[in-house]
């Protein structure tokens, strides 16, 4: 089925992705000087040097996003064709930036299946507020329709807090100047600190600091668990 060959070739690019990201991070992209302090147990840190995130990153992530994006209209139009109504123009798997915008736009989009798919997808309650992930995935491939993602490299693992002096848990971009503190109770180890960094998502109201495998991920896992309400449809 067409669906499953768009699954699967989401499936191939995360894995693909993954490799990326792994060679990246071990190039060792960022140098941090540290100072420490034995009154406070804390190192203040600064990103001496900060490597590009390669291209690729964004480029795959965009081909995952479109993939599992397209299965979901390809089921729509599954649907339709199981029933022997007429595939439009307005043919698609609904999903809308809220409420109001899905009542006026849904019938279009589903019109000619049967009233049991109709009924599941309504249950779904694919907008923003209803089925989040799947908002944000409709939301992200269609900002990669019109530019690259925007990617930036993060310091995460709990221990890092905010800008120096702060302690609230910030978004911690690896940018050549920035620096940030580090709570580390052993002053003998300041010349050792070793930060695990990954690799996030910035889409500011839709996506913002999180992991890029982990978003990717759950999107496809949240796809497949639509396209398995719809088998006895198929």
């Amino acid at each position: 089925m067409d669906i499953l060959l768009k699954i699967q070739r989401a499936e191939k690019h995360i894995g693909e992705l993954h490799g990326v990201l792994g060679a990246f991070i071990k190039s060792k992209p960022y140098v941090i000087s540290t100072e420490s302090n034995p009154q406070s147990g804390k190192f203040l840190c600064e990103v001496k040097e900060a490597k590009e995130i390669p291209a690729e990153v964004a480029l795959i992530a965009g081909d995952v996003l479109q993939n599992l994006r397209t299965a979901l209209d390809y089921l729509a139009h599954a649907l339709i064709q199981a029933n022997g109504g007429t595939v439009t123009k307005y043919t698609s798997f609904p999903i809308f930036d809220d409420p109001t915008k899905y009542q006026a736009g849904f019938i279009g989009k589903v019109e000619g299946m049967r009233q049991e798919p109709i009924d599941i997808i309504s249950a779904i309650k694919p907008y923003k507020g209803g089925d989040n992930v799947l908002w944000r995935l409709h939301r992200l491939n269609n900002i990669d329709k019109h530019r690259l993602l925007f990617t930036i490299g993060t310091a995460l693992r709990g221990f890092v807090k905010g800008s120096p002096g702060g302690e609230d848990e910030a978004l911690l971009p690896m940018k050549v100047g920035y620096k940030f503190t580090v709570d580390i109770r052993d002053p003998k180890i300041h010349k050792d600190v070793n930060l695990s960094f990954d690799i996030t998502l910035n889409e500011p109201g839709v996506c913002e600091g999180e992991p890029i495998i982990l978003v990717l991920r759950s999107s496809m896992q949240r796809v497949i668990g639509v396209l398995r309400k719809f088998e006895s449809w198929l």
